[in-house]
């Protein structure tokens, strides 16, 4: 939780107009701000009082997330919460607990590429006509289900098709290529400080790049804004790792 207040008073005071009110804005409304910071935090706190409690009632964690992902989903749904970035919790809970199972069942191990390419092939279908915002034309409105239940499921179940395409391919490719195996694995691991660092400088980048009047096409200045964005991001993440106190409080690195 660190992190995500420091990083919001940085931006704020880059950006000009820091306030308490836009302060608390940030806690009702962390959309606003970098809200993986904060949904990240609230999803490990949730995670870890289901272990407790699985451990209190001698009941297996798993049936415990699982209960709590369906809480977490209905309450959404039911309620039409939006405040405290509940709606990003309760839909990112149910990665995370995806991520969890396919760590402990070594579920990508009893895959074979038939039934990958199957997955695939499901994905292509279901992505069909994608909107981040709305559900496709082709699915139906179904009576007494809220619209924001079905739209979530849709995105849940088109997402976890194309995680479990990319986790079980993507290995594969990346082995074969050891130079950039290493690049990726170390981007991962520092992945959190890049995306926050990179919506920092994103505007600076870009109107730098304005200030220079170069003539150039549109693709051509996203292209070279989200390559100097990504490289600076890069450095300004290395040099805070190299203090025990910024990668800590800055990056969450303990």
């Amino acid at each position: 939780m660190t992190p995500y207040f420091l990083w919001s008073i940085i931006k704020f005071l880059f950006a000009g107009g820091f306030t308490i009110n836009r302060m608390l804005d940030s806690v009702l409304y962390p959309d606003t701000s970098f809200w993986f910071l904060w949904v990240l935090f609230w999803i490990w706190l949730i995670f870890t009082l289901g272990q407790n409690v699985s451990k209190l009632i001698c009941v297996d964690e798993l049936i415990v997330l699982l209960v709590m992902s369906i809480l977490l989903m209905g309450g959404m749904a039911l309620y039409e919460l939006r405040y405290f970035g509940f709606q990003f919790i309760a839909y990112y809970f149910i990665f995370y607990i995806l991520g969890y199972m396919l760590n402990r069942f070594d579920l990508l191990a009893s895959l074979n590429d038939k039934l990958v390419l199957l997955f695939f092939l499901i994905w292509l279908c279901l992505a069909w006509g994608w909107n981040m915002h709305s559900l496709p034309s082709w699915i139906p409105s179904f009576p007494y289900v809220p619209s924001s239940l079905v739209q979530y499921s849709y995105r849940g179940i088109t997402a976890t098709f194309a995680i479990i395409v990319l986790l079980y391919y993507c290995p594969q490719i990346l082995i074969r290529t050891c130079g950039f195996h290493r690049l990726i694995a170390w981007s991962g691991k520092v992945s959190l400080g890049i995306y926050v660092v990179h919506l920092i400088l994103l505007g600076f980048v870009t109107g730098f790049l304005q200030s220079l009047d170069f003539s150039m096409g549109s693709m051509i200045y996203i292209v070279i804004s989200a390559l100097l964005v990504y490289l600076l991001s890069i450095v300004f993440v290395y040099v805070l790792m190299k203090n025990k106190y910024a990668a800590r409080y800055l990056l969450g690195k303990i």
